[in-house]
């Protein structure tokens, strides 16, 4: 992802830990309505598994973090610093005064190598005490050196949220006096992987996992960025900048206009059902380009619309991109939006920001690999065995998370330009094999498909949803998400999401942008998964 996607995953993440609270809040012990005192503060002493850097209580008001960032709005809270064994910094901020009683842990973004320190701020704004890590690298280290260091790799794509977890809540207890009552964790991208491992690896760690827009198939993702930005690396004719990506765009929204819940919305609603071929747009022979593709650009979209595959078998290593997912009507032609970053222009691309140096670090031991050359069937196979294993979260054997009684909530927004949009589907239908059927899955795991939303957020759809509220009603209350109402702040429209298989549908009449004109219905050409198939 790019850095300005990655400052955007992180934004969101703040908004999805933004939610209203309807019970009172606990207040802390013997303290004042203003907060602890700075030797309440200072009780947090010792942490297992990690050593403390700095202990501070902060007054209300404004806050400016280490990184130099400030936040307004904060109420009185205890600043708790630390780092593991394995260098794995975090911090834990926790209410000195009204407190939900609950802990919210914030993810990252691409290679993190910082703390989300405005996902915190939102949480603790919201009542709960939170935590968030730099998974044990920093940012700063921008050749990424890091990556060739196996520890620091398992960290970040494995281990860094667990081993924050434990000395996290020993700090909300040694300063509230008792463990939170209920643990969550809330992540998008690379913070959707977060929540992946910690559902599948440490499943008692948390009560409650959002994942949004999940990196969980990490490696198989690196393959993709490497896929969609060969042609127009090999062949700068192939590339389709912003104008015939807007143009594309247009074209499928226009021949695929069925498959909208109304035809008002810039965005499809099924885009699984639509099967617009690219072709249809190349210019003829003798003609200009402004208002059509040429042949190397016809093919470039085919491959982006084409699952990575092993030459070899067929077999799928990735899935491709929907119809639809091409740019983002709401910006127009901005460079920003749809796929520009997933091809390979000027010395950009994803592959070139992403694959190149995890794959040339972690698997080739080269950082100068030459990413262009990569064999999609040796070469994945080796990815495979030496990479996928230490940063993938995509066995679908929940069986221990579903056990314990936790709740998984999982969403990808359907013009995702970055993440394939079906790959959550076709893990969703994993876990249901797994698990011998839908019924069972859905007790403790539901996915929602967000029509026209990009990498956690943006896009032309409703991006913004109660997350926190929704997965605290599942775990509190045992209150099902059946459908959620998500929102578009600039315009104050509002539609249901869905839990697939199912999609928002018109009631027929009413005010399209109010949700209570819709209706979650089945999408077509989908059954129950049989028992044990």
């Amino acid at each position: 992802m790019t850095r300005r996607g990655i400052r955007r995953a992180v934004a969101v993440l703040a908004a999805a830990a933004a939610v209203a609270l309807t019970a009172p809040f606990a207040q802390a012990g013997a303290t004042s309505p203003d907060g602890a005192t700075l030797s309440a503060c200072a009780r947090v002493r010792d942490l297992p598994g990690a050593r403390i850097t700095a202990t501070e209580q902060v007054p209300a008001g404004s806050y400016t973090t280490p990184d130099g960032q400030t936040f307004t709005g904060l109420p009185a809270f205890c600043r708790v610093a630390a780092v593991t064994a394995r260098t794995v910094r975090f911090e834990v901020w926790i209410p000195s005064g009204a407190w939900s009683g609950d802990y919210e842990a914030v993810g990252n973004g691409g290679f993190a190598g910082t703390i989300t320190y405005a996902g915190m701020a939102q949480a603790l704004r919201a009542g709960y005490a939170t935590a968030s890590t730099d998974t044990g690298h920093s940012a700063s280290d921008t050749a990424g050196t890091w990556i060739s260091d196996p520890v620091l790799l398992a960290d970040w794509g494995h281990r860094s949220i667990h081993l924050m977890t434990g000395p996290a809540k020993a700090a909300i207890a040694a300063y509230r006096g008792h463990r939170p009552h209920h643990s969550y964790f809330v992540g998008g991208s690379t913070g959707g992987d977060q929540a992946m491992e910690e559902a599948e690896f440490f499943p008692r760690d948390y009560d409650g996992i959002v994942a949004m827009a999940p990196g969980m198939a990490y490696s198989h993702l690196m393959m993709s960025f490497i896929h969609t930005a060969l042609p127009s690396e090999r062949d700068p004719d192939a590339y389709l900048p912003p104008d015939k990506l807007a143009l594309l765009n247009r074209a499928v929204l226009s021949a695929c206009a069925a498959d909208k819940a109304v035809p008002s919305d810039d965005y499809l609603t099924r885009p699984q059902d639509c099967h617009f071929d690219a072709a249809t747009l190349l210019c003829p022979e003798d003609g200009g380009t402004s208002s059509c593709l040429t042949e190397p650009q016809v093919a470039a979209a085919e491959v982006i619309y084409a699952s990575v595959r092993d030459p070899r078998t067929g077999r799928e290593l990735y899935p491709g991109f929907v119809r639809g997912s091409e740019a983002d009507p709401e910006h127009g032609s901005a460079s920003s939006a749809g796929w520009y970053s997933v091809q390979s222009s000027g010395g950009h691309s994803l592959a070139r920001q992403y694959a190149q140096p995890l794959f040339g670090r972690a698997v080739f031991g080269d950082p100068n690999w030459d990413w262009t050359g990569f064999d999609f069937g040796r070469d994945a196979d080796t990815v495979g065995a030496r990479l996928s294993p230490v940063i993938e979260a995509t066995s679908p054997d929940l069986r221990a998370f579903a056990a314990r009684g936790g709740k998984l909530i999982m969403t990808q927004g359907w013009s995702d330009a970055y993440n394939a949009q079906t790959l959550p589907i076709e893990y969703y239908d994993k876990v249901s094999r797994q698990l011998g059927g839908e019924a069972r899955t859905r007790s403790f795991f539901r996915l929602f498909m967000q029509p026209g939303v990009g990498h956690v957020a943006g896009g032309p759809g409703l991006d913004g949803f109660d997350a926190m509220g929704t997965i605290r009603a599942w775990v509190e209350r045992r209150t099902a998400p059946d459908s959620i109402t998500a929102f578009k702040s600039s315009s104050g429209q509002t539609r249901p999401l869905c839990p697939y298989p199912q999609a928002a549908a018109y009631n027929g009449k009413g005010d399209t942008r109010v949700a209570s004109s819709f209706h979650c219905s089945p999408v077509s050409g989908h059954a129950e998964l049989p028992a044990g198939g």
